[in-house]
């Protein structure tokens, strides 16, 4: 309760473990907290939505060899207007991109959000067509879709507006994620490559978003067991009778 007035939290790149503390919540008047490149687990505290004077929040880079990283839901952070950076890549959070994520943030201001290699699941909500497509980095995670609107509507008000929209209007929603079964780069290389690229033969990519594909497993069909029969037993009196 001492520290409503602390701004700063650098504690990145360390080797702190166990779950981060929910008494952090508490620390209201905090602008920047950096936390990433250790090797925290659990689940991101939910008296989180109380700092909402952030402007930058990096939970980055938790899971390693030995380390699952940060599980659990991803918080919707609606109530965070003066967040410019949003970094928990590399995690292994998972459930859907909550419809109300960062609602409030101003698009002007913002800066990026990059959700990359966890394992979210479900569509990208519409309500991030708001933000600058080059600051929106979602790749590999277990993404099966994306909201249509999201590649259709021209409204944003971001101050990337042009941007988004040749992009859109040269890629459609590969220029959000590449589709299932293609690969690509992320939104801060694809307008300068060819976009998306189908998989090579034998290979696969289940999800949106793939920056690779991986070999298709083939098992090969074990040949069932033979049963060798014995030749018949001849007895002498048979061969005499014959000849």
């Amino acid at each position: 309760d001492t520290f409503h007035q602390l701004e700063f939290v650098l504690l990145h790149d360390n080797e702190f473990t166990g779950t981060i503390p929910a008494s952090l919540g508490r620390t209201t008047g905090l602008l920047f907290l950096f936390l990433q490149s250790n090797h925290l687990t659990g689940s991101i505290p939910a008296t989180f939505l109380q700092l909402t004077s952030l402007w930058v929040l990096d939970l980055s880079h938790q899971r390693g060899d030995k380390y699952s990283g940060l599980t659990g839901p991803l918080l919707d952070f609606a109530d965070f207007k003066a967040l410019r950076r949003l970094d928990f890549n590399t995690n292994a959070l998972d459930g859907t991109i909550p419809r109300g994520f960062l609602q409030d943030v101003n698009p002007e201001t913002f800066e990026y959000i990059d959700l990359s290699s966890n394992v979210l699941t479900g569509t990208i909500p519409y309500i991030l067509s708001d933000f600058p497509l080059g600051g929106l980095y979602l790749a590999n995670n277990q993404i099966f879709g994306i909201d249509y609107g999201f590649c259709n509507d021209s409204s944003s008000d971001s101050g990337d507006i042009y941007i988004f929209n040749d992009m859109i209007q040269q890629y459609g929603c590969n220029a959000v994620l590449c589709p299932a079964n293609t690969f690509g780069m992320d939104v801060r290389t694809i307008h300068e490559t060819n976009g998306c690229t189908a998989c090579p033969e034998g290979t696969e990519a289940a999800y949106y978003g793939a920056t690779s594909c991986v070999t298709i497993e083939t098992t090969t069909p074990t040949a069932s067991p033979t049963t060798s029969v014995p030749p018949p037993t001849v007895s002498e009196k048979d061969i005499l009778e014959k000849l």
